[in-house]
This record gives structure tokens, C-alpha cells and sequence, in this order.
């Protein structure tokens, strides 16, 4: 995804545009972390829309003039880190206060991808061979086999069945829409999509998906398992206060040489792993590893661009609570004490589906109940004892192949900043 600026003007290269009083700046000196430019970074990237209602709308580009009068057009409907952070803020300020989720307080949010061969397109060879990634600039189709997609034959296309990205037919132009209100939603999306006002040749819609969460599990995923859990949390200052920094810091500083935690769950990262042009992470464990200064050489148009993979899964939910139910009963798994459905599973992802941790210091405990909860949530360790011992080789099998397979459909896309995401 690109930037907010850099959408606006995609096919040039743009001046680098910072903002915000010096006195903000001075603070992030003194704090050690990078200021974040937060209102042209599109805000998908770092603050997250976290909607219950998300259009994806796949295009491509069929005459260069006419896609850059549409991008034009929607270019103020993109938003940005700085809006989604005060939407996000407010809710839980209301919420706190309330004891619930703010009736009536909704919004709708928009941002905007490009594919290498939609960023040359509209810019030039040499603008998408710049983007500091290989895989982006091979393409998803380029890379199935890495993925594990397997194709009919040794010599068929493994991408012959996607629904969306195939070879041949890699989007250029990809919008992620989402928004509280799914009426607001439908609304939104009619106003981005291409239209006759655009002119001929307007980029043409090639596919497109609604996705919603589970009306019964709201903030868990389709399996049931709680979502957004044991997130990494982004170092960077966004103001001046009272909220000074992008993750908010509820634990102590860490001892010297020991990762650094905002909250449970969620150790502390350099930008520069999610956004261009950023302080990024230089392998080591110590305070999330780092800082490592951006290339000097990147090019002033990528700042505050970020990667985006849209890889579209399916997943057989039904197939999967079924085999838990069966596999539970295993002989093979009579040797766990308390063998249970709600244990197997919690085994296979890591977490109670409350999200809560699922063990301590590689040993199984009980889900907490309502009143001990604690909100750590602690993923397990492959390399942990007791699952290289509570799963026969089938069961890992029959788990690969109701989670990961079959995949179908993706292209990888820059993400452009707010403007040109």
C-alpha cells in the first residue's frame, strides 16, 4: 500500500511532506522512537480497521488516464492512521465510560492497494522495480508453489484454481472497505467504484467479496477462536499527549537485553517492519531488536508506503469441529489427562478459544474461568515438548488439510500511504 500522498499522485514522484510542531518532534527525540507521520500512512496499516462488515474490490487498469482521474476522484475517501486512532480512541473512551459499545457511534473506512504490474502502469518500470521487496515484484502467482498450493497435475498452472489473482489476471488495483454500519458500507462502496463520470476506459471491477464476522462470536474468528490476539505492538510517538505513543506502554521498562512488552502478549517492534522509510528490527530478541536506520536510497515517494498480502483461504469450519470432535477420542490421546474437544482444540491453535494462554512453561492448563481471567495470552511454541508428542502424524495431517488447504486466489500489492493506498 502506498502512501495517502503518494496514492493521490500516483505516476510521479512526490516531495516528502512532514507536519506537526517541533515540540512533537523534540518528544520523540527525547523518547528514542520515530515520529510517526500519521496522516499519510494509510490507517489499515497500523491502527487496523477492526469492522465487522469489509468489502474487498479487485480492478484493473484498462486505460492509464482514466485510472488516474478515478484514484482523483476517491483519493479524499482514503483514510488515514491519524483518523482511525481518534475514531479508536474514542470508542474505548466511551465504552469505558459506558460499560458497552457506543450505540450510534459507527464509521466507514477506505484504503487502496496497487500490484507491481498496476503501479507500473501508472508510473513506470523502474517506480514498481523500486519498491525494496522481491516477492512483490514477483507476484503471488510466481510464488503458488511456495505456498503450497498444489496444482491437478505436475504440469498444470497451480493457480488454474483460484477465484481471484490467477496467472494472468493479478489485479492492479485492490480497495479494502469496511465499516461498522453494513447500509454505510454498501453505500461507500458504490461511491468508489468506477462509474461512467469516470470516462471511458474507467478501471473495470474483476471481483469482489463481502466479508462479516460471526453474529454470535462477535471479535472471534470463523473456528470460534478469539481474534487480534497476542497482536505485536508498533513502537512510534503519534502526539504529544495525553496518548503519546501509537501502542500504548501498561508494563514496565524490561531489564536491559530483555524484550520490551506494551501490554501481555505484545512485544514492542520497530515500525520499520510495517512501514517504509522507518527504524526496522535488526533480528535479535533484545527490546524487539534494533533500531536499524531505512535504507538511505529508497525512494522519497515509498515513505510511508507499507506491503500488503491478500492471500484468500478456505476454510472448512464444519470439517474442522467435526474431526475435533472424533480426534478427541483417539486412542492415541487417551494418555492426556482430560482429553476434551475444547482441549484438542486449544492443543491445535495455541489458545483457549477465549484467547486466554493455553499453558506454562510447556505445561497444559485448565481454562480460566470468569472471574481469574487474565488478558495474557501466550502462543505455543512449536518446538514445545508436549506437542511434538500429543499429535500422531496423522492428526497433523488431517489438521494441515482442513486449515490450509485448499487455498485459492492472491496477489501481493504495495500498499500505498493514505492517499495512495
Amino acid at each position: 500500500m502506498l502512501s495517502r500522498r503518494t496514492s493521490r499522485a500516483a505516476g510521479r514522484t512526490l516531495r516528502s511532506r512532514r507536519s506537526g510542531p517541533d515540540a512533537i518532534h523534540a518528544l520523540a527525540k527525547q523518547l528514542g522512537e520515530p515520529l510517526l507521520e500519521v496522516n499519510d500512512i494509510q490507517g489499515n496499516i497500523l491502527a487496523g480497521f477492526s469492522k465487522d462488515h469489509q468489502s474487498l474490490i479487485a480492478l484493473a487498469i484498462r486505460d492509464v488516464g482514466a485510472a488516474r482521474r478515478w484514484l482523483a476522484r476517491i483519493e479524499g475517501h482514503i483514510s488515514s492512521t491519524a483518523e482511525v486512532l481518534q475514531f479508536n480512541q474514542l470508542f474505548r473512551m466511551q465504552r469505558a465510560r459506558i460499560g458497552a459499545d457506543p450505540p450510534g457511534l459507527v464509521a466507514t473506512w477506505a484504503n487502496v492497494a496497487f500490484s507491481h504490474h498496476g503501479l507500473e502502469r501508472l508510473t513506470s518500470c523502474a517506480h514498481a522495480n523500486a519498491v525494496p521487496d522481491a516477492p512483490f515484484r514477483a507476484g503471488l502467482p510466481a510464488r503458488a508453489g511456495l505456498l503450497g498450493d498444489r496444482a491437478a497435475s505436475p504440469s498444470a498452472d497451480p493457480t488454474s484454481e483460484w477465484v481471484v489473482g490467477r496467472t494472468g489476471q493479478v489485479p492492479d488495483v485492490l480497495l479494502i472497505v469496511a465499516g461498522d454500519d453494513p447500509t454505510k458500507l454498501v453505500d461507500l462502496c458504490g461511491r468508489l467504484r468506477p462509474n461512467a463520470g469516470d470516462g471511458q476506459g474507467a478501471p473495470e471491477v474483476i471481483w469482489e467479496e463481502l466479508g462479516e464476522t460471526r453474529i454470535d462470536l462477535p471479535g472471534h474468528e470463523h473456528f470460534g477462536f478469539k481474534d487480534g490476539v497476542s497482536q505485536p505492538a508498533v513502537r512510534g510517538v503519534v502526539s504529544s499527549g495525553p496518548d503519546v505513543f501509537l501502542s500504548p506502554r501498561v508494563l514496565a521498562a524490561p531489564a536491559p537485553g530483555e524484550v520490551e512488552f506494551a501490554k501481555p502478549g505484545q512485544p514492542l517492534i520497530w515500525p520499520g517492519q510495517f512501514v517504509f522509510g522507518y527504524p526496522s528490527t535488526d533480528g535479535s530478541g533484545a527490546s524487539g531488536g534494533g533500531p536499524v536506520a531505512p535504507p538511505r536510497d529508497l525512494p522519497q515517494w515509498i515513505r510511508n508506503g507499507s506491503l500488503l498480502v491478500f492471500r484468500r483461504l478456505r476454510q472448512d469450519v464444519a470439517g474442522f469441529t467435526n474431526f475435533i470432535q472424533a480426534a478427541a477420542r483417539d486412542p492415541s490421546l487417551s494418555a492426556i489427562a482430560g482429553m476434551s474437544p475444547e482441549l484438542l482444540g486449544a492443543l491445535c491453535v495455541g489458545r483457549w478459544k477465549s484467547g486466554h494462554r493455553f499453558h506454562e512453561h510447556g505445561t497444559p492448563i485448565s481454562p480460566p474461568s470468569p472471574v481469574t481471567r487474565s488478558r495474557t495470552t501466550i502462543s505455543c511454541s512449536p518446538s514445545t515438548p508436549w506437542r511434538r508428542s500429543y499429535f500422531p502424524e496423522c492428526i497433523r495431517r488431517r489438521l494441515r488439510s482442513l486449515l490450509r488447504w485448499p487455498t485459492c486466489t492472491g496477489s501481493c500489492v504495495l500498499t500505498p500511504h493514505t492517499s495512495a493506498r
